[in-house]
């Protein structure tokens, strides 16, 4: 913490003590070894083209991990139930189908990007997180709800 404070006060005193002019106001031979950055000038570079380039440099995909492989368990599922193969884009494809009544499609959405009210979201409110449990004694998942549930008296999906 000392050797900071005694770099940024050489630091400072270097730049005191240089001459300012338009071309080259700073020497960038005398910078002590900690404050040296070597790269390209952003003379011509903006915030705006910075952040551009940045998304540009990433390989993005659509939804998140923890979505990604519930998508692929999904995909995997109906293929073999179905034995025909299907992808993943064909499944959100479906999802959006007006064969699907809105309230059903907006329940598999919340359920591919885990969405609903259980679990995790009770845990972080204090005072509920006694609501992050099932009657059975067991920690409410959908996937507990729906298929591993005792007490759950709807037969199998």
């Amino acid at each position: 913490m000392e050797e900071d404070k005694d770099n940024i006060k050489e630091l400072i005193e270097i730049l005191r003590n240089t001459k300012h002019n338009d071309d080259n106001w700073l020497n960038t031979e005398e910078v002590p070894g900690p404050y040296k950055l070597e790269g390209g000038e952003l003379t011509e570079m903006s915030q705006k083209k910075a952040y551009e380039m940045i998304l540009r440099s990433r390989k993005r995909q659509p939804g998140n991990r923890q979505t990604t492989e519930r998508m692929e368990g999904t995909r995997v599922e109906l293929t073999q139930k179905t034995e025909n193969p299907i992808t993943i884009a064909e499944i959100w494809t479906n999802n959006k189908s007006t064969v699907i009544s809105p309230k059903i499609s907006d329940f598999l959405w919340k359920l591919c990007h885990n969405r609903h009210k259980v679990e995790e979201w009770f845990k972080r409110i204090t005072g509920w997180e006694d609501k992050s449990e099932c009657k059975c004694g067991k920690l409410e998942t959908m996937n507990h709800i729906l298929m591993e549930c005792p007490l759950n008296q709807g037969k199998a999906i």
